[in-house]
């Protein structure tokens, strides 16, 4: 016995009837109110029942009959592992196991220290992702401006060279759109809120389409001469089931970044069906440059979280050091693995391999390599909009794009005037486009008060405009009754489209031109032509979060 009460944890032994043999100190202090009750030959069931008409068990509080069922069944079990809070804070680690005579031991081991961490690590988990998305509306806020005047400028009569100027505003808030994102995904990746989707597509198709982007963006440089070449083995996979978004994204990374380091010479995309000795399938992409290169002991911290090959103050290269730690993590969410390969001043080959799962339905090779960009919509009929949104640039903006595509709108400045416009007006407006952030009620509570109105002003489509592009939010936002999302900085492809979609129509109808902001082009078919046309441009326009 003094053995037994030398133990730091809790020991207790129960005979073949579930009586009490014996106990150490450690357990009678650990269940002090119960104390009286832990004498050999009393019954488990008696002792834990007393103990939870005394409040020993918070979990048994107003349902105690039934806690002692639950608890019996566990401790005849004696194979299980179950962790306990007591009334005072403290949580116990209960193992019990079956002795050879029938009976019961176990041990009760305090891990109060290691739960009071987990909470505050979740509590920190949480507050982070708060934070982000707070900076993330905040971010994205002003620059919903800056993108929506750039917009409106370029369809102004200004000269050439403002243009051009205009241009490089664009391409300067994309890129920060791109710092913006690739942060959110570092949060919902540390978080484990990243959902991988499988979907049927056609993997040549996706990898046509990311290439010509490119070499059309070469093209546009001409200090550059890059060629751009894919080399797809004649078994490589065309319809694949897989998740097109993140494999995209990784590819996009990774032509980037060989675009980015090379100046001269060739980017060289290869695929390949690989099986490994248990016979599984992979498909197999290199992306091979002829660039700068990475130095030996470099190459193997490129896929850690905030590293760059050249962290010096005088480096020539921009970057958050987080697109191929987050390269690493999709790819290891699917199941693959990715690497690098690389000589010092003779360039880099970045490889990846993910299991190779034939797609389940028929997927056709997509055209959307070819097609032209949408920019313009013609609007086969114009639509009465209310706009709730606070912020006076973002009115300015939301308005002047609402106009373009030939709609009236009325706009109100909060969720509280939405609603009661909703209801003044009964049947006045198409749709409203509703922002989530306000004063006084915020959009997903303007949305609950109107879908408790009475009479079909109740089914009012509602869009969602947000500059919190957490996708975890936007499932709250779609729970509050929300029909669809659209973030900040609006895309006005992604609105039209997104338009279309609620309404189950085709109110706008995408326009292929040969410029930005110019019309008289060709009015493309409704059909899958046009549906491949939009998805491509909405593809060339940033990631999934933008």
């Amino acid at each position: 016995m003094t053995a037994i009460n030398a133990l730091e944890d809790g020991f207790v032994l129960y005979d073949a009837d579930v009586r009490l043999v014996l106990c150490n100190e450690t357990y009678r202090e650990i269940y002090s109110e119960s104390a009286d009750l832990l004498t050999p030959g009393n019954r488990f069931e008696d002792i834990i029942r007393i103990g939870a008409e005394r409040g020993q068990y918070p979990e048994a509080v107003g349902r105690i009959d039934e806690w002692v069922a639950e608890r019996m069944a566990t401790h005849c079990a004696a194979n299980t592992e179950i962790e306990q809070r007591l009334p005072n804070g403290r949580w116990l680690k209960i193992s019990e196991r079956l002795t050879p005579d029938g009976g019961i031991v176990g041990f009760r081991v305090d891990i109060t220290a290691l739960k009071q961490a987990t909470e505050e690590a979740e509590a920190a988990t949480i507050s982070k992702s708060a934070f982000l998305a707070t900076m993330s509306h905040e971010i994205r806020t002003p620059m919903t401006g800056v993108m929506g005047f750039a917009d409106m400028l370029l369809e102004d009569p200004i000269p050439d060279e403002s243009r051009e100027k205009v241009h490089r505003i664009q391409d300067a808030t994309q890129s920060l759109l791109r710092i913006i994102n690739d942060i959110l995904d570092m949060s919902k990746l540390d978080a484990e809120r990243m959902e991988i989707e499988y979907l049927d597509f056609h993997m040549p198709s996706l990898i046509t389409d990311i290439m010509s982007m490119f070499k059309e963006i070469n093209e546009e440089r001409s200090d550059l001469s890059v060629r751009f070449e894919t080399d797809l083995s004649s078994d490589f996979p065309g319809s694949v089931r897989s998740d097109p978004t993140r494999l995209r994204q990784v590819l996009v990374n990774l032509v980037g970044n060989a675009a980015k380091f090379t100046s001269a010479g060739a980017v060289t995309l290869r695929g390949s069906l690989e099986k490994d000795k248990s016979g599984g399938e992979f498909i197999h992409i290199q992306v091979t440059d002829t660039g700068i290169g990475i130095a030996a002991d470099v190459v193997d911290e490129l896929f850690t979280d905030f590293t760059q090959a050249d962290a010096s103050t005088s480096r020539r290269f921009e970057g958050t050091g987080l697109g191929l730690a987050i390269c690493r993590r999709l790819i290891e969410l699917m199941h693959g693995e990715i690497g690098c390969n690389s000589t010092l001043g003779k360039g880099s080959t970045f490889w990846f391999k993910v299991p190779y799962v034939p797609a389940e339905t028929d997927v056709s090779p997509s055209a959307a390599g070819n097609a032209a960009p949408v920019t313009v919509f013609e609007t086969e009929r114009p639509l009465r909009i209310l706009v709730a949104e606070d912020n006076d640039i973002n009115q300015r903006i939301i308005g002047a794009i609402l106009t373009t595509f030939g709609h009236t709108f009325e706009m109100v400045g909060n969720g509280a005037e939405a609603v009661r416009a909703v209801d003044n007006k009964a049947e006045a407006f198409d749709l409203v486009l509703m922002d989530v952030r306000m004063p006084e009620l915020s959009g997903p509570e303007a949305t609950r008060h109107i879908r408790r109105l009475q009479g079909a002003v109740s089914g009012l489509p509602i869009i969602a405009l947000t500059a919190d592009a957490m996708a975890e939010h936007a499932a709250d936002y779609l729970a509050a009754g929300m029909n669809a999302v659209v973030a900040k900085p609006i895309d006005r492809a992604a609105l039209a489209l997104t338009i279309n979609e609620v309404l189950g129509e085709s109110v706008h109808v995408p326009v292929a031109t040969d410029g930005v902001g110019g019309g008289g082009g060709e009015v493309l078919a409704n059909d899958d032509t046009a549906e491949e046309a939009v998805t491509h441009f909405l593809h060339r326009i940033g990631t999934d979060d933008a």
